[in-house]
């Protein structure tokens, strides 16, 4: 993984290259010659004037934010962000050459593109926000953040922290604007850019496995994949240590100790408890006798019964390679950690995954789109595949808690939704159908 491929300095040699400095001056630039070509084509101030407010902003966040959230030695160019960006430009291309194959005016595509990335980026960072709020409101010891300091974190994107269908939903709130702003058909401008859908979100992916987020559980295979203890920019939090995304997974459910535990709802609870769920063969754990369905009572003889507190013990059980001593109903069992490995535990590499699933997902639209007989039916393919492999693909990824009390995940919530939805659409479709706006340039 690479969570950082480089720098970019505050000042190069005495000259201020962030705040108002040489990036501000490249945005004032590139800006205006984007606006004055914009104009020479269209011939209308109408569509200068609506896309001056987006630049702005960006002149806003190259002066103004950058600075505040950059380290001292510079703003950290992360391998998410720039696999995010090239899969915006992958998307954007693929989108304006079928644009210009169908007779689509391909400046639609630019304008729509800067919309949905704008709208895709908002969505996705707040729904992580409101997923992780704890992580961005309170310190590893429960102690409330300046709120400065929430705010610094939540604008940090380039660390990771975007959710798939978070951003799904922004960038369809600006889609829907902007169709109705330009008075535009809805269901064919879908289809023209599903397959961008799935190769931005295959580079998105490829930036989710440098950065090693949206892991997987742990496992045996071949291709199983070991993460770093640490970022190559490791810092102290604190009184501790920072973590790659999974090693810190596996440091807080006790999988150095050979077991693994989650939250389970037990009757006569309110709250649910730490529970064994996971047993690693082979470990002291397992010669010993822990068995998955144990519920933990204390950690180092401190009360841990729910999973918060059972956390914060193993976290600095680890910190201190201490032996643990875990009590659960059966008895109290003495788990020697070892050196803490500088490597986590092999797991699945579910970003790669999903890269070969939106691959895949795209290679069938295309492989579809010549026998598509109504508007409609790319998007509506590409959301049904999506969901199912999705809702599949969050088995085995260890990185989201149960929700909502159905023992799954937020993102498989959703993808069951997302099914009842598409359900709909495939209906609407059969009921109201209509011959293909823009059909596939013949070969001739």
């Amino acid at each position: 993984m690479h969570q950082t491929l480089f720098k970019i300095p505050q000042t190069y040699h005495g000259v201020p290259i962030m705040g108002f400095g040489v990036l501000l001056a490249l945005v004032v630039v590139l800006g205006g010659g984007w606006l004055y070509v914009l104009y020479r084509r269209t011939g209308s101030t109408r569509e200068v004037y609506a896309q001056a407010p987006l630049l702005a902003a960006i002149a806003f966040l190259v002066s103004v934010l950058l600075p505040r959230i950059a380290e001292p030695d510079g703003l950290a160019i992360r391998g998410f962000g720039v696999a995010t960006t090239l899969g915006v430009l992958s998307g954007v291309w693929m989108a304006v050459v079928r644009a210009r194959r169908r007779g689509v005016d391909p400046e639609v595509i630019y304008n729509l593109a800067i919309w949905l990335f704008v709208g895709g980026v908002i969505g996705a960072r707040l729904f992580y926000v409101i997923e992780y709020w704890q992580q961005f409101r309170f310190d590893h010891t429960g102690q409330p953040l300046p709120i400065t300091e929430t705010l610094a974190m939540i604008l940090r994107v380039d660390q990771g922290g975007l959710v798939v269908y978070g951003a799904a939903a922004g960038a369809l709130v600006s889609l829907i604007w902007f169709v109705r702003r330009h008075k535009l058909v809805t269901l064919p401008l879908l289809d023209l850019i599903a397959p961008s859908l799935m190769i931005g979100l295959a580079f998105g992916r490829v930036g989710c496995f440098l950065n090693g987020c949206c892991f997987g559980g742990v496992c045996d295979h071949r291709w199983a994949v070991e993460f770093p203890a640490h970022p190559s920019e490791a810092q102290s939090v604190g009184e501790r240590v920072t973590y790659t995304p999974p090693y810190a997974r596996q440091v807080e459910r006790g999988l150095f100790y050979g077991v693994q535990l989650g939250a389970r709802m037990v009757a006569a609870r309110e709250t649910p408890q730490a529970t064994v769920v996971y047993v690693v063969p082979g470990s002291p754990a397992a010669k010993q006798g822990v068995q998955v369905g144990d519920h933990v009572e204390s950690i180092g003889g401190q009360p841990a019964d729910t999973i918060s507190r059972a956390v914060e013990l193993l976290d600095r059980a680890m910190q201190n390679a201490d032996v643990l001593k875990l009590r659960t109903e059966r008895g109290e069992y003495t788990l020697p950690p070892g050196a803490a490995p500088p490597r986590s535990l092999p797991v699945h590499p579910t970003q790669l995954y999903s890269v070969l699933d939106a691959l895949l997902i795209m290679l069938f639209l295309f492989a579809y789109e010549p026998f598509k007989r109504r508007d409609g039916e790319l998007i509506a393919w590409m959301i049904s595949i999506y969901a199912v492999t999705r809702f599949l693909v969050e088995i085995i990824r260890t990185d989201e808690s149960a929700v909502f009390g159905t023992g799954l995940s937020i993102s498989q919530n959703i993808s069951l939704m997302m099914i009842v939805v598409v359900a709909g659409l495939w209906y609407w479709m059969r009921r109201h159908p209509a011959p293909v706006t823009w059909p596939v340039p013949s070969a001739g």
